[in-house]
């Protein structure tokens, strides 16, 4: 079985399991922040976002969380976003980076891995 389905404690695929083990790990937490797959995936997702130039960043947000997190941000999720991606533009990181970052701290958060 796969590394990532271990994580993740997807069930075995050769056995009848009728109810899954709902587990929390500090194993989830750990690979999806230092990832390599993941972190591709934040860069990629970033030139995603990035590519429609007609967006204001605060847009870009918004667009951000309905795609990763399936809701638009809070108030506070959106300025604490936009107080992020400021503190990226006073360093010497691209636009890019930022946003890259900005998506990878999505994909590791609580409401990326848990469905209510």
């Amino acid at each position: 079985m796969l590394d990532l389905f271990e994580v993740f404690d997807f069930a075995n695929p050769n056995l009848v399991i009728g109810d899954r083990n709902t587990s929390t790990l500090p194993t989830l937490a750990l690979f999806l922040m230092n990832s390599p797959m993941v972190m591709k995936q934040s860069k990629s997702a970033a030139k995603r976002f990035l590519a429609v130039e007609t967006l204001s960043d605060q847009e870009r947000i918004v667009l951000a969380y309905r795609a990763m997190l399936g809701r638009k941000p809070t108030s506070s999720e959106l300025k604490t976003s936009q107080d992020y991606l400021a503190s990226f533009a006073s360093s010497e990181n691209s636009q890019l980076e930022s946003w890259s970052s900005l998506c990878h701290a999505l994909f590791a958060s609580l409401d990326f891995r848990y469905v209510e």
